[in-house]
């Protein structure tokens, strides 16, 4: 009977200690850019992941200026084509007569020039609302995916101008809001 007892006790031992080295042992294996890392590593701090920075090819999160993976699924940070050709549109409507050309992509952000009555005038358009990154990893690691239609990711937008909000739009509902009557 005691051989019993001491045979239930080392079992129990063992199991939990093998529950305890599998648990601790799972982190996620995480690629980031360099300049990106202490936003996704604050994220993953406050929602209670454990993490370990690892190659590309063998990250199971990997975050890059242009793309989040995450279990081989991609989520690209740049705008579908469409949704620039609408915010071509918002800007030709608030700008009126102005030729708009796209200048450059950025990071969750483009810049587009206006040319309106011989002056140039520089607008950029970007996702709106604050620390816009944390939110967006937060939606994916969460399985919502609220951000992203088809890959890409769709959320909602303002444009400025001179540090000023010229509109604001909202692709999934397709409603923009301009501040003001126009720009020239």
């Amino acid at each position: 009977m005691k051989q019993r007892v001491l045979l239930i006790v080392l079992l129990t031992f063992l199991a939990l200690a093998v529950v305890i080295f599998r648990t601790s042992r799972q982190r996620l294996k995480l690629y980031c850019e360099e300049d990106l890392k202490d936003v996704v590593v604050n994220v993953l701090r406050e929602q209670g992941v454990k993490y370990e920075f690892s190659e590309p090819e063998k990250a199971v999160l990997s975050v890059e200026k242009a793309k989040i993976t995450y279990k081989g699924t991609v989520y690209n940070l740049a705008w579908e084509e469409r949704l620039s050709e609408r915010i071509e549109e918002f800007l030709s409507v608030y700008f009126r007569g102005a030729r708009i050309e796209s200048l450059s992509s950025g990071f969750l952000s483009e810049r587009y020039s206006v040319m309106v009555q011989g002056s140039v005038r520089t607008v950029e358009v970007r996702i709106a609302g604050k620390d816009v990154l944390s939110d967006v990893i937060k939606s994916i690691l969460s399985g919502r995916g609220d951000y992203f239609e088809n890959g890409f990711i769709l959320a909602p937008i303002e444009a400025t101008w001179e540090g000023k909000r010229i509109f604001f739009y909202d692709p999934r509902t397709e409603q923009v809001f301009f501040e003001d009557a126009g720009g020239s």
